[in-house]
């Protein structure tokens, strides 16, 4: 990462893009309304449903075990008992707090699962539309990556200072799941929280809040100012010089102002359509406040990054990466073993008060 860093940073002196001067694709404008957002809302809690139905006929999961804070904590119960019985007593509450964590986890990513699975011919059905139109496609694939890692480095320090601006101001409310990871952690934790943070979550809050609803937010937006949005498909607009070389005798001609304005409205960034975007998704982790705070700014240059390039595949990127980052700060230190739980930074010594301080703002990305 420190790496990638400096060839930014050497880019940026020597004078060379950071960013793809043109966008991946014309986003066209948004032919679904509010009912196909209810309806993929919907979607997800009747996903939740079936797989939570599923998971307590096959595995023997219950829902209502994962849901009791206290009792999954063990902030409840009794001092009682002589010090054997307090020591099985213990070791048996270690053993289901480790396997609610698992549990959870599992739970999670299947619910991610069904519902991506369920996605595109709903979407299809609903709106008339493919996901397509969202700017999930495999075309120039590697370019969408490469642009998403470049955009995630860069924003991912900027996010981190907001949050750690926001925990000098602000008490943590870390999340249950986060307390049981720290305590009770094992290589199936493991690869869940990093299939769940760095894939799954990516996947389904992009296509949702920046392709279906910040979509429609635009499309609304630019018709409540009186666009005229014109319908486009997802291939990159012909440049000048392709344009004439293969109509000299056109290529001077001007076009016309609506059309020309509505070719380049198309992946103009509508502000008022990303902020209204971010809202809704900092506010699904407002149980760990401050968390919001950092994350309301993080989702406007997700929906920033995904309007300018018409990419969601960048935009899915960006945001694995930066859960990415938080994960595995969290996994190695679960792996080290030789830092004790961050507390307050000032409290402990560098370098490791630093690295504590690092692991207590990634953690709270975590869930």
């Amino acid at each position: 990462m420190v790496a990638a860093w400096i060839w930014m940073l050497v880019r940026a002196v020597r004078g060379k893009r950071l960013f793809p001067k043109e966008a991946f694709f014309r986003l066209a404008p948004a032919t679904w309304g509010v009912g196909t957002i209810l309806f993929v809302m919907c979607l997800y809690v009747g996903s939740s449903s079936i797989t939570v139905d599923v998971g307590r006929a096959l595995l023997g999961i219950k829902i209502e075990q994962l849901s009791d804070r206290e009792d999954v904590l063990g902030l409840s119960g009794k001092d009682q008992g002589s010090p054997a019985q307090k020591a099985a007593e213990a070791e048996t509450k270690a053993r289901r707090i480790a396997r609610v964590a698992r549990d959870t986890l599992i739970l999670n990513a299947a619910i991610n699962l069904v519902f991506l699975a369920l996605l595109p011919w709903t979407f299809r059905k609903v709106s008339g539309s493919t996901v397509v139109v969202l700017g999930l496609t495999t075309k120039r694939w590697t370019s969408q990556i490469g642009t998403g890692v470049v955009a995630a480095l860069v924003a991912t320090p900027a996010i981190y200072l907001i949050q750690f601006l926001a925990l000098r101001v602000y008490e943590s409310e870390p999340h249950p799941v986060q307390k049981m990871l720290t305590d009770h952690f094992d290589a199936t934790m493991a690869l869940f929280a990093i299939l769940s943070t760095v894939v799954l979550a990516p996947l389904v809050e992009e296509t949702f809040f920046r392709g279906i609803l910040q979509g429609w937010l635009t499309a609304a937006n630019r018709r409540a100012a009186g666009a005229r949005p014109r319908p486009a498909n997802l291939t990159p607009p012909p440049s000048f010089e392709t344009t004439r070389e293969a109509f000299p005798d056109q290529a001077t001609e001007s076009l016309d102002p609506s059309v020309a304005s509505a070719e380049t409205a198309a992946n103009q960034v509508c502000w008022p359509a990303v902020v209204a975007a971010s809202l809704p998704f900092a506010a699904l982790h407002i149980q760990q406040w401050p968390t919001p705070i950092p994350l309301f700014f993080f989702s406007i240059v997700l929906g920033a990054v995904y309007q300018k390039t018409g990419s969601l595949l960048t935009a899915m990127v960006v945001h694995g990466l930066f859960n990415g980052c938080s994960t595995m700060m969290m996994i190695a230190q679960q792996l080290s073993g030789s830092l004790k739980p961050p507390g307050e930074i000032d409290a402990l010594p560098l370098p490791e008060g630093v690295i504590c301080g690092i692991w207590k703002l990634a953690g709270q990305f975590l869930i």
